[in-house]
C-alpha cells in the first residue's frame, strides 16, 4: 500500500500545475475543480472498469470557449455549456456502443496523430510555467533528466527533481507561497445558445483528444480500447462536474505521460490520486503548503512529460507510409494555422478534423 501512496502523491503532484494553471486562467473555483478532478476521476475509473489508470481533470482546450462566454454572459453560462459537452460526450458513447463501425473513420495512427497534437498544445503551457522562475525551471529538469537515466533511482526522478529544484530556489531566492484561491464557491449552470456554440458544439471534435490519450495507456497497459467507455466516463464526469460548477474534464496527458514513464499501470494508486485531489479541495491548508513548491519546478516536469509524450508518438508512426506522414503534416499545419484563421476552435479539433478527411482522401 506504501508503494500505491507514493505514487499517488507524485502523482497529484505532476497533475496539478495544470489544474491550478488552466482553472486559474478560465476563472473557475480551483477548490471546486480539485474536487471535481477527484470525482470526476472515481466516475472514469468506474465507467472503464479500472482498465486505464489515468486522473481526470479540467481540459485546457475549452479555455477560449470558456473565457468568452464567462465574460460576456457570465460563468454560470460557461458551465451550461460544459453540461451540454458532457451530455453530448454521453450522446456519442451511446453512440459509439451501438454502432462500433463509426471509429472505422479513426484509424489507430490517427489518434496517435491526436495525441501528438495534444502534445504540442500542451507544451506551450509548461513553458509558461517555467518561465516564472526559468533557472529553477532549468535545474529541476537537469535534475529529472538526469536521475530518470539512473537504474537504481529512476523510480523517485520526479520527487528528487521536485526537491532539488525547490532547495535550490530556497537557497538562491527564498521561498514564498503562490496565489491560489481557497474559499469553495459553488456556480450553477445556465444556458444559452452562445454557450452551445462555443463549449458544447466543440464537444464533438475534442472527445477524440480523449480517445488520443486513452489508445496510448491501451497499448501501455496491454488492453484493448473501449472507446465508448472512455467517452462515457469523460461525458459523465463532466456532466456531473458541471451540476456544481466545473469545467469540461477529460483524461489527462500529465496523467498518461507520468503512469507510462514510473510504469506503475495500477488503479489503486489512481483512486487514491482521486482521494487526494479530493481531500486538497476540502483542506486548503494543503493546498497553501503545496503552493510553496516553485511554480517552475512543475514547469519542468511538464516540459519533459510533453516532449517524452511527443517523441514516442512519432516513434508509432509508419515513416514509411507516405500517407501517414502526408496525413500528419496537414494536421500539424492546420493544428497551427486553425487559431489564426478560426480563432473560436480548438486547433487540436481541427487538426483531428483534416487529418481524418485527409486520411479519406489521400488513397
Amino acid at each position: 500500500m506504501k508503494k500505491h501512496i507514493y505514487y499517488a502523491i507524485f502523482h497529484v503532484l505532476t497533475v496539478l500545475s495544470s489544474i491550478i494553471f488552466v482553472t486559474t486562467t478560465v476563472g473557475f473555483n480551483l477548490p471546486l475543480m480539485l474536487i471535481l478532478s477527484g470525482v470526476g476521476t472515481l466516475i472514469f475509473m468506474f465507467c472503464t472498469k479500472k482498465e486505464l489508470p489515468i486522473v481526470c481533470s479540467i481540459s485546457g482546450s475549452y479555455t477560449a470557449g470558456i473565457i468568452a462566454v464567462s465574460s460576456t454572459y457570465g460563468a454560470e453560462y460557461a458551465v451550461g455549456g460544459t453540461l451540454i459537452a458532457g451530455l453530448i460526450y454521453i450522446v456519442v458513447g451511446l453512440l459509439i456502443k451501438k454502432y462500433p463501425s463509426i471509429l472505422n473513420l479513426f484509424p489507430k495512427y490517427i489518434l496517435s496523430v491526436a495525441v501528438l497534437l495534444i502534445s504540442l498544445n500542451l507544451l506551450p503551457i509548461g513553458v509558461n510555467v517555467a518561465s516564472t522562475q526559468p533557472v529553477t525551471a532549468l535545474v529541476t529538469l537537469i535534475a529529472v533528466l538526469i536521475t530518470s537515466m539512473i537504474p537504481k533511482v529512476k523510480t523517485y526522478s520526479f520527487p528528487i527533481a521536485l526537491a532539488v529544484g525547490t532547495l535550490f530556489h530556497a537557497l538562491t531566492v527564498g521561498l514564498t507561497p503562490s496565489a491560489m484561491a481557497t474559499e469553495l464557491v459553488l456556480t450553477f449552470p445556465k444556458f444559452n445558445l452562445y454557450s452551445f456554440t462555443l463549449i458544447g458544439s466543440v464537444a464533438f471534435c475534442i472527445l477524440f483528444e480523449a480517445l488520443g490519450d486513452c489508445r496510448l495507456m491501451a497499448d501501455s497497459v496491454g488492453k484493448e480500447l473501449k472507446p465508448h467507455r472512455v467517452i462515457l466516463g469523460n461525458g459523465l464526469a463532466t456532466f456531473v462536474g458541471s451540476l456544481f460548477g466545473g469545467a469540461p474534464l477529460t483524461s489527462y496527458t500529465e496523467s498518461v505521460a507520468y503512469v507510462r514513464d514510473t510504469k506503475h499501470f495500477s488503479p489503486v494508486s489512481i483512486v487514491i490520486s482521486a482521494i487526494l485531489l479530493i481531500v486538497l479541495g476540502f483542506i486548503p491548508q494543503l493546498t497553501m503548503l503545496i503552493s510553496y513548491i516553485p511554480t517552475a519546478c512543475f514547469g519542468a516536469l511538464l516540459i519533459y512529460l510533453f516532449s517524452m509524450v511527443m517523441i514516442n508518438t512519432v516513434n508509432t508512426l509508419d515513416f514509411a507510409n507516405e500517407r501517414q506522414i502526408k496525413v500528419g503534416i496537414i494536421a500539424i499545419a492546420f493544428f497551427f494555422i486553425g487559431p489564426v484563421a478560426i480563432p473560436s476552435i480548438s486547433p487540436i479539433a481541427l487538426g483531428i478534423l483534416t487529418a481524418t478527411v485527409a486520411n479519406k482522401v489521400l488513397k
